[in-house]
């Protein structure tokens, strides 16, 4: 069970960090309004 625990974290993480370098990616591009996006 701790075994796919520790398999399952780190793609979590991985995960995580793809997506906030996403988000911070949209945030430097002046001409992406994020709002637009959500909506």
């Amino acid at each position: 069970m701790l075994h796919l625990l520790l398999n399952w974290i780190p793609h979590q993480l991985g995960c995580l960090v793809i997506w906030a370098g996403y988000v911070a990616i949209l945030e430097k591009l002046p001409h992406v309004d994020k709002y637009s996006l959500v909506r």
